[in-house]
């Protein structure tokens, strides 16, 4: 009997360890799902979408934008979450203006290395650094704005930490505070605190930040609940406005709704 217990203790001692080795190695393609769609279905879509091509000075496609004549343009960089590509984001630009009537605006969405045909592998290192240099190459002589969606929030974070005197302020829709906190809830039963690579944490990203930042959250969100995007809106010193969407999970719809034009002009009121 003892030597029954002690071989399917050690049994199911092997597999538990084989499982942790399992999510460590393979943890990336389970967080990051880069889009594939071909680059010339990409161009038709962003031609019907309003939105164009976005350079570096290397002449390397990073983004999309919808870029205004005007010098004086409101300046958005969006910054997507780890599913699809940046192109399927022109509702940000859209839902943007339509709370902003009357004010030029240009809008830059990041496309992620390792998305949508662009060279590189999405990693905490490599989308940070992407999107430092995104933030780098927007025209402007004042202030940038960024609006991120779930993992883009945090990217979009470490943008403002790293650039807080050219960030204006932060609309995070469905952020958390730090992954290891998120993937703990879904994976209680493995020490996911000690494997995580990627560990984004933005609480921590935010104390060397000092403007504005709304947090939006939905009430039902199963992939990032609530309780972790009031854990970064709560952790914040500086001046803050969070909004829980009733009803709503993780993918909810983003228009034209007073909560977001009250989120908008939160962090857009000095200007």
């Amino acid at each position: 009997m003892k030597r029954m217990l002690l071989v399917i203790f050690t049994t199911a001692f092997l597999a538990y360890g084989a499982l942790c080795v399992l999510l460590f190695l393979m943890q990336r393609r389970m967080l990051y799902y880069p889009g594939k769609t071909p680059v010339a279905e990409q161009l038709r879509y962003a031609a019907g979408a309003g939105l164009e091509p976005w350079l570096d000075a290397a002449g390397e496609r990073i983004g999309w934008k919808r870029e205004s004549a005007d010098a004086d343009a409101q300046r958005w960089l969006v910054l997507h979450g780890n599913a699809g590509l940046a192109v399927q984001r022109a509702h940000w630009a859209d839902a943007l203006e339509r709370v902003s009537p009357g004010r030029a605006l240009s809008v830059y969405v990041l496309e992620y290395p390792g998305y949508g045909g662009r060279s590189g592998s999405p990693t905490e290192t490599s989308l940070t650094a992407a999107a430092l240099a995104a933030f780098d190459v927007i025209p402007s002589v004042g202030r940038i704005h960024l609006l991120g969606e779930s993992l883009g929030c945090a990217a979009a974070v470490q943008v403002a930490r790293a650039r807080p005197e050219r960030t204006g302020g932060l609309v995070l829709v469905s952020p958390f505070n730090r992954l290891a906190d998120v993937a703990s809830y879904h994976y209680p039963w493995l020490p996911v605190r000690w494997l995580v690579k990627d560990r984004w944490e933005s609480d921590f990203a935010l104390r060397d930040f000092s403007g504005p930042v709304t947090v939006i959250a939905a009430e039902r969100d199963s992939i990032v609940p609530a309780k972790f995007a009031r854990r970064l809106h709560e952790g914040y010193p500086g001046r803050k406005w969070m909004h829980i969407i009733p009803g709503e999970d993780h993918n909810f719809f983003v228009f034209d709704q007073a909560w977001f034009r009250e989120a908008v002009a939160f962090v857009t009121a000095k200007e």
